[in-house]
């Protein structure tokens, strides 16, 4: 399946939201707000395809990578999670050290010990047993959450223009685990997740001052450690993936314009002295080719020094051709750009002249607040970044200035609130079974620690090793 560059950015945007098929029940409220961003990074959900094996609890034939009392895994399995550990790691782009990658075995090793204890605990309980009823309720569950997945993933490449068939989304999907049948698993998983807090945390309460705390504890806190002294990564993660934070730096404000295009005839102009530099840049690689050949063959460099030099002034020359003409856009639009200041100052809405006149479509409704804009931003044009920032108050407006796209006029709408998100009435309620969820957990992992007690386990690291 070929995937052109467009297709590959609406993957990675795409699969930094949409859940993905996991072994440990993801965080109710973190999946309300979408913050996907993190959950992806962090080892627990590097375990991946490998719920689609979670249910493989039999003894089996070969010594077990781990043995969990009677509860054994295979060193098939064991292997196949620690893979898929490290094609997501290196999938996402994130090299892991030597040190990592041994981290990443003992955690996954010890994720195994985890499910063990945990399968003992519902066995002894009587607690293990899926019914025919809860089977077809949980596939039900997964083929209604696989079709979701699948529609918004078609529906994002088909709204990008990008040409991609319906068994092309399927292969995808497939390829990289997001199938019904993992969908299903990490469901059982869910639900035998569910039980084991029944029996062993059902007793725990968390208090109204415990629930205040943990917001800024466990959501607020990570995201301004990560993103307040870092702006162009906010962007990146945040604004650009579409994910959502909870903290905004300090700093950003709003910000809309009036995008005018180059008169027609310097725009044809442009494009004639924008082809002809393209072959002045493949004459001077090929000059600069030629060069190294020769100085590798230990011929005299002199004339092919000279040749290069002489494709390369010709090529500078035409780039500063480009600019002086880019330059004349601004005066050509004086008229316009006149005009559109009387009609501002005349108490004309901004939002109107920008559907008047302004190429860019985006922002123009009133009620929509506009660009997102930080000073430190990365993200635009010098020009453009320089004039937004030299704005001084909410309702300034710029002078006319020139970047690629065309010549802007731009309004400083208000100032972006910093700091923590202020939580919904909905997300409040959210808040609080996520808390219980975490305290519920905390326990949970204190019992395990002495679970262990209660169980011979036996481990095979070597079926980690850099060697399989």
């Amino acid at each position: 399946m070929v995937k052109s560059a467009m297709f590959t950015k609406i993957i990675i945007q795409f699969t930094s939201r949409v859940s993905f098929p996991l072994i440990k029940k993801p965080d109710s409220f973190a999946e309300n707000k979408e913050n996907a961003k993190e959950m992806k990074l962090k080892t627990t959900l590097c375990w991946m395809l490998v719920t689609l094996l979670l249910l493989s609890f039999a003894q089996a034939e070969e010594l077990p990578a781990v043995r969990v009392g009677d509860v054994s895994y295979s060193p098939e399995v064991v292997r196949f999670s620690y893979q898929s550990a490290l094609d997501y790691y290196a999938a996402m782009g994130i090299e892991l050290s030597q040190a990592d990658r041994e981290q990443l075995a003992a955690d996954t090793i010890d994720h195994f010990i985890g499910l063990g204890l945990i399968e003992n605990k519902l066995r002894e309980a009587g607690q293990d047993i899926i019914t025919e009823e809860q089977t077809q309720s949980l596939r039900a569950y997964a083929q209604n959450l696989y079709e979701s997945v699948w529609q918004g993933l078609y529906q994002e490449l088909t709204a990008s223009g990008e040409e991609v068939s319906e068994a092309q989304v399927s292969q995808w999907l497939e390829e990289q685990g997001y199938t019904v049948d993992a969908y299903y698993q990490e469901a059982l998983a869910s639900e035998r997740y569910r039980r084991i807090l029944a029996l062993y945390c059902g007793d725990v309460t968390v208090t109204p001052a415990q629930i205040l705390q943990y917001y800024p504890d466990a959501f607020v806190s990570p995201d301004r450690l990560r993103y307040e002294n870092d702006i162009p990564l906010y962007e990146s993660e945040i604004l650009l993936a579409g994910n959502e934070a909870f903290y905004t730096p300090e700093g950003y404000r709003r910000i809309k314009h009036i995008l005018l295009a180059y008169p027609q005839e310097i725009t044809e102009a442009l494009a004639q002295i924008d082809a002809r530099a393209q072959q002045a840049q493949a004459v001077k690689d090929e000059a600069y080719d030629a060069l190294a050949r020769a100085a590798a063959d230990g011929l005299d460099i002199t004339p092919y020094k000279a040749a290069y030099d002489d494709d390369d002034a010709n090529l500078t020359a035409l780039l500063e051709e480009y600019g002086a003409k880019s330059q004349e856009a601004v005066p050509a639009l004086a008229e316009k750009t006149q005009e559109i200041a009387a009609r501002l100052e005349q108490g004309e809405s901004f939002e109107a002249l920008m559907a008047e006149y302004s190429i860019d479509s985006t922002h123009q409704d009133v009620q929509d607040p506009g660009f997102l804009f930080h000073p430190q931003s990365e993200n635009w044009a010098e020009a453009f970044r320089a004039a937004s920032a030299a704005l001084e108050q909410p309702g300034d407006v710029s002078g006319p200035l020139l970047t690629t796209a065309g010549v802007h006029i731009i309004k400083y709408m208000g100032d972006e609130p910093g700091g923590a998100h202020v939580l919904t009435e909905e997300e409040n309620a959210a808040l609080e079974n996520s808390a219980l969820e975490a305290a519920q957990l905390e326990k949970l992992e204190s019992l395990m620690q002495a679970w262990r007690s209660d169980y011979e386990i036996v481990t095979d690291f070597s079926v980690l090793s850099s060697d399989e």
